[in-house]
């Protein structure tokens, strides 16, 4: 368990990775499936060549079955999730692993990369580099980039 969160109603699981150390009341299954796009993630940072190198340190998440847990906890509402950095590591908090949420983990992943990389971005390029590199997944031996952030095309194509 995380120092700060409330314990819930049900079991939380701990998993880890080689970078990642997952704390969750999700199922195993779900867990492991979430761990595996951080990983790829890690390993696209890893091998893109675009940084000198990254960190090494495990990243901590703590991820919650639903928005109603995540919510219950009234730790930063206004976020689906949030990358933290703090003195005894690195953090990031969701408020679930659904599988279309993934992108929102790898967001807030680019984070830990940028902060650890030395990069001191204007806000604006910090949040737009992050969007894009969320899009980060695997297919058939190839790396695919650039897929528009969960629900953005929804909100384009449906608000005014």
């Amino acid at each position: 368990m995380v120092a700060g969160l409330a314990p819930a109603a049900d079991n939380w699981i701990g998993l880890s990775t080689p970078h990642f150390r997952l704390y969750t009341t999700n199922d195993q299954k779900t867990a492991s499936d979430a761990l595996r796009t951080f990983e790829s993630a890690h390993y696209f940072f890893e091998k893109s060549g675009i940084f000198k190198s990254v960190p090494s340190s495990v990243v901590q998440i703590v991820a919650f079955r639903s928005e109603q847990e995540y919510r219950a906890q009234g730790i930063n509402t206004g976020a689906c999730g949030y990358y933290q950095r703090t003195r005894r590591g690195d953090y990031i908090v969701m408020r679930d692993l659904e599988p279309d949420h993934h992108q929102i983990g790898v967001h807030e992943y680019t984070h830990f990369v940028f902060e650890h990389s030395g990069l001191i971005l204007p806000l604006w390029l910090n949040e737009g580099l992050a969007d894009v590199y969320s899009s980060i997944a695997g297919r058939e031996g190839h790396v695919v980039l650039g897929r528009p952030p969960f629900g953005r095309l929804y909100t384009l194509e449906n608000q005014p």
